[in-house]
């Protein structure tokens, strides 16, 4: 007979809430790819600052990144920087840019850092983490559908997070890359600046 203490039971309910919010997320995952993959959801590109959108959504998810106990250092420039892009699509993007961050990164740091670059020319915003087995990654595949790299496999998700994020820039006329620094995975979103 096994014997069902107070502790026993509470340890099976956080099991049961745990799994529950993988699925619902892989749930959301997969309602997502298929309006973006079937071009139904309507795209409105309109200026935005993105260095207010950027710090917006970071103070939005403060308490988020606090409870995995987890802290960003924040590197913006002094001024505005200007795009065109859609703020739903935006804020998704950079919601699966930080899932990624908060599900792979080692340590208890990871960087965002807003930029200018190519003479004025692109706004580019970079999530970037260090990892635990860089020799396992392979940056040419993580915007792969379903890609999930060696270390990832016997976690939660679907492998969908970085396509999405692929397919969301793309709606938004950006460009996405990822790269390895020694042990530090960058994955950058370039925007044409607008004016």
């Amino acid at each position: 007979n096994t014997v069902f203490t107070v502790d026993k039971g509470k340890q099976y309910v956080e099991t049961c809430a745990g799994k529950a919010d993988e699925i619902r997320e892989m749930a959301d995952d997969f309602f997502q790819l298929s309006l973006l993959e079937s071009d139904l959801e309507a795209v409105e590109l309109k200026r935005l600052d993105m260095t207010e959108r950027l710090l917006q959504f970071l103070s939005d998810r403060e308490a988020l990144i606090r409870a995995k106990g987890m802290e960003p250092e924040v590197i913006f420039p002094q001024k505005s920087m200007f795009v065109l892009a859609d703020e739903k699509l935006l804020d998704r993007m950079f919601g699966n840019l930080l899932n990624n961050v908060l599900r792979h990164a080692q340590g208890e740091r990871f960087q965002i850092r807003l930029e200018e670059m190519q003479a004025g020319k692109e706004c580019v915003i970079t999530f970037s983490n260090l990892v635990a087995e860089p020799q396992t990654l392979q940056t040419e595949a993580l915007f792969r559908r379903t890609y999930r790299g060696e270390r990832a496999r016997t976690g939660s998700g679907a492998g969908l997070g970085l396509y999405i994020v692929k397919l969301l820039a793309e709606k938004q006329k950006a460009l996405v890359k990822a790269r390895l620094i020694e042990n530090r995975l960058e994955i950058s979103v370039s925007f044409p600046l607008g004016s």
